[in-house]
This record gives structure tokens, C-alpha cells and sequence, in this order.
């Protein structure tokens, strides 16, 4: 059985950008709402101290809202990939384990990635890792380059 979503830890996003090995990460979906759209695909690299490491992560996810065939068409993707691919909960745990306890960097990922990586992660019964959002990581660093040179002037 899943992990009850009121059970379910919320992510947690790390906002210091002092960490040097993550894994970046993209998530193929089928929209943004994680009550009616699913996971597809997922592509991963590990940065270790700071230099790509050569362990890629990617597989395709067998959709399980949306019709296969529907998603096989929209992603371009051949359906009879799609339907031998493990289900989410049969990725997360193998990304899980590739991730280890490394960050897991993407873009937009807070309002994103994480709640279907959350969705993920309570049917297979594991916590998802802490989050760098790199949208925001870009924010934070173009703010601190501006006031030092604001400061400068």
C-alpha cells in the first residue's frame, strides 16, 4: 500500500548553492497537474565534486493515467517502449538508488518534479532526496551578483 498523503513528507528544498556533487534530472510528463497527468520518461547525471560522472540515468515510465497510446503519439515515443517500461513506483526506486543521498537538481523542480516525484515516492514506499531548484538557484545567484555590483558603483 502507498505511503498516505498526509503521511508523506513535503520536499525539501536546498537553497545554499554550496554543494558541489548532485544529480541533474529531467522528468518527461504529460502536463503539470499530478492528480491528472503522469510520469513518461526520466533522464539523470550525476555530478560528482563538480565533474559529470559517466553514469547516465534514463528510462521510459509506463503511463498509468493518460491512454499509452495517447502518450506514445504526444511524446513521440513507440508505445511498445512505453508499455514494456517499469511503472513509477518500479522507476523511483531504481532512480532512488542511482541518486543515492545526492541532491537532486532540476529546473523548476519545486513546483514541478518534486510532487511527481512525491507521487512516486509514496507508492513505492521511499522518501525522495532533497531538491536544488535550479530556477531559483539562478535566481538567488544574479541577486547576489547585483548587489555586489550595486556595491561596487
Amino acid at each position: 500500500d502507498p505511503i498516505p498523503r498526509d503521511q508523506y513528507p513535503s520536499p525539501k528544498e536546498i537553497r545554499d548553492t554550496d554543494f558541489d556533487s548532485f544529480v541533474a534530472f529531467s522528468l518527461g510528463t504529460t502536463g503539470e497537474d499530478v492528480n491528472k497527468d503522469c510520469i513518461y520518461e526520466i533522464d539523470a547525471v550525476k555530478v560528482v565534486s563538480g565533474v559529470i560522472s559517466g553514469e547516465r540515468y534514463h528510462t521510459y515510465v509506463k503511463p498509468y493515467k493518460k491512454g499509452l497510446e495517447k502518450v506514445a503519439e504526444s511524446a513521440g515515443i513507440p508505445s511498445d517502449i512505453l508499455k514494456d517500461s517499469p511503472q513509477m513506483w518500479e522507476m523511483f526506486n531504481s532512480f532512488m538508488d542511482y541518486a543515492g543521498d545526492l541532491v537532486l537538481v532540476g529546473y523548476d523542480v519545486m513546483r514541478i518534479g518534486s510532487k511527481f516525484l512525491a507521487r512516486a515516492g509514496r507508492y513505492a514506499n521511499r522518501i525522495v532526496n532533497n531538491y536544488g531548484d535550479t530556477e531559483k538557484i539562478m535566481s538567488i545567484i544574479a541577486l547576489s551578483h547585483m548587489n555586489v555590483l550595486e556595491i561596487k558603483k
